[in-house]
C-alpha cells in the first residue's frame, strides 16, 4: 500500500487526575464506527483505540477496578479517530475505562455502537511473570455462532492476550459496508475478548479483497488497526513486532507474497528483528502457513518458505498461521508450525499430508500458549472444550 493511504492521527491532551469520579450520565446521538478496543498493555500503559461516525472530543475515563475513586480522565480533541495513550498506571492491575463524548464533565455521554451499547472495558496491565498466558484464534469472520462461544471460552480462561492469524472478516459484499461487515464479523462475534484484553490481529487474504476497500483504495482493516506506542511497525502496521516477559512477538503480512509491495522490506526488517538479542527468542505470527496438509490451501505456503530459513537461522521455536480452516501442527528442524484457522464453522478436511505434520483435524477450535522462559506449552481446544492436542516445546 502506498504510504499516502497512511492514516493520521490526532494528538490528545494531557491526562488529569479528576478530584472527584466523573460518571456518563446518557446516550450520545454521535455513535461509534469502530468501538473502543485495547490495542496493548505494557506494565504502566494502555493504548486504547476507538473511530466515530461524525466528529467529537470528550473524555477517557479510566480507573483501577478496587479503586474507583482514583480515576484518571484523558481528555481528546474535536476528531473521528482517537488513539490514546494512557500512562501511570500500576502493574499486573485490572482497569476500567469508558468513553464519554462532550465538554461538560457533568455531562458526558456515551456513544452507541451497532444499535447498542459496547458499555467499559476491562484491561489489566502487565506484569513480569510467567506464564505468559495467550490465546489464538484465525479465520473467525463469517460472523456464525460458534465464534462468540469460543471468545467467550477464551475469556474465561485468564489470557493476558490474543493473538488472531488473519481473515478478521469474510465476504464483505454481503454487508452494507466494511464497517458494517468489521460489526458484526469481528467487533461483535469477539466481544468478550476485546472488552478484556489486546487481540494482535495479522492481516489475510479476504482482509483485502476489493470489497474491504474505501474510495482512498485503503482496506477497513487498516483503519480498524493502526500502529501504536510500544511496538516497532511499518507506516501502517502491515508487520510489527513488540515484546513482553522477554519474548518477542514478530506480526507478519503474507499478502506481500501475493502481489502487494515491499516484501523485501519486509524481509529486511524481519531478519533485524530476529537478530535484536534483547529477546530470550521470538513468536512469529502470519497468516498463509509455509506447510500445511488442508484440501483446500496445502500449495499456497509455497512463496512463505522463503522466510524458513530467517527462523532456522535465528532459533526461531514457535511460529503461527491461519488461512486453513484446521488445526495442525507440523515440525521441521527444531521449529514448531502451528495453523490455527478454525475460528467458525467453516472447516476444511484433510488433503495430501506434509511430510512436517504430527497431527491435523478438522474442527472448529482455539489453541492455548503458556509461554515460560524456557519451553511453551501449546493447547488445542474445541468449541465443546475438548482436546485436541497438546504438546510443549523447548525454546532456545
Amino acid at each position: 500500500l502506498p504510504p499516502s493511504l497512511s492514516i493520521e492521527l490526532p494528538t490528545d491532551m494531557p491526562p488529569t487526575i479528576a478530584a472527584t469520579p466523573v460518571k456518563i450520565n446518557g446516550i450520545s446521538p454521535i455513535s461509534y464506527e469502530i468501538p473502543p478496543t485495547i490495542q496493548h498493555v505494557t506494565e504502566t500503559t494502555a493504548v486504547l483505540f476507538f473511530q466515530l461516525k461524525n466528529p467529537s472530543g470528550g473524555s477517557v475515563l479510566i480507573s483501577p477496578v478496587e479503586d474507583a475513586a482514583n480515576q484518571q480522565r484523558v481528555p481528546f480533541g474535536l476528531d473521528t479517530r482517537h488513539l490514546i495513550t494512557v500512562t501511570d498506571l500500576i502493574p499486573a492491575t485490572t482497569y476500567e475505562a469508558s468513553v464519554g463524548l462532550g465538554t461538560d464533565e457533568t455531562d458526558l455521554q456515551e456513544p452507541t455502537f451497532a444499535g447498542g451499547s459496547w458499555d467499559t472495558i476491562r484491561l489489566t496491565t502487565a506484569s513480569d511473570q510467567f506464564p505468559l498466558r495467550v490465546g489464538v484464534i484465525g479465520d473467525s469472520g463469517f460472523g456464525d455462532t460458534s465464534t462468540p462461544a469460543l471468545a467467550a471460552s477464551m475469556a474465561a480462561r485468564d489470557l493476558d492476550f490474543a493473538i488472531h492469524t488473519g481473515d478478521a472478516v469474510y465476504r464483505v459484499y454481503e454487508n452494507d459496508s466494511a464497517a458494517e461487515a468489521f460489526a458484526q464479523k469481528w467487533y461483535l462475534p469477539l466481544s468478550s475478548l476485546l472488552h478484556e484484553m489486546p487481540i494482535y490481529p495479522v492481516v489475510g487474504n479476504h482482509d483485502v479483497e476489493p470489497a474491504t476497500r474505501n474510495d482512498q483504495g485503503l482496506p477497513f482493516y487498516y483503519e480498524a488497526f493502526p500502529p501504536f506506542d510500544g511496538s516497532d511497525s511499518d507506516s501502517q502496521r502491515r508487520w510489527s513486532s513488540f515484546g513482553r516477559s522477554g519474548v518477542q512477538f514478530i506480526f507478519l503480512d503474507t499478502q506481500a507474497f501475493y502481489g502487494e509491495a515491499d516484501n523485501e522490506a519486509q524481509s529486511a526488517w524481519l531478519a533485524e528483528r530476529l537478530a535484536d538479542t534483547e529477546y530470550s527468542y521470538s513468536i512469529v505470527v502470519f497468516h498463509i502457513p509455509p506447510f500445511s496438509s488442508d484440501i483446500v490451501h496445502s500449495g499456497d505456503g509455497v512463496p512463505v518458505q522463503r522466510w524458513v530459513s530467517l527462523f532456522e537461522q535465528f532459533n526461531v521455536p514457535l511460529v503461527l498461521s491461519g488461512h486453513a480452516h484446521d488445526y495442525e501442527r507440523l515440525e521441521q528442524n527444531g521449529i514448531t508450525y502451528i495453523v490455527s484457522g478454525g475460528g467458525s464453522q467453516s472447516l476444511y478436511a484433510q488433503g495430501f499430508r506434509a511430510p512436517q505434520s504430527k497431527i491435523f483435524v478438522s474442527q472448529t477450535h482455539f489453541t492455548l500458549l503458556e509461554i515460560y522462559a524456557d519451553h511453551v506449552d501449546i493447547t488445542a481446544i474445541s468449541k465443546d472444550g475438548d482436546l485436541l492436542d497438546q504438546t510443549t516445546i523447548s525454546t532456545p
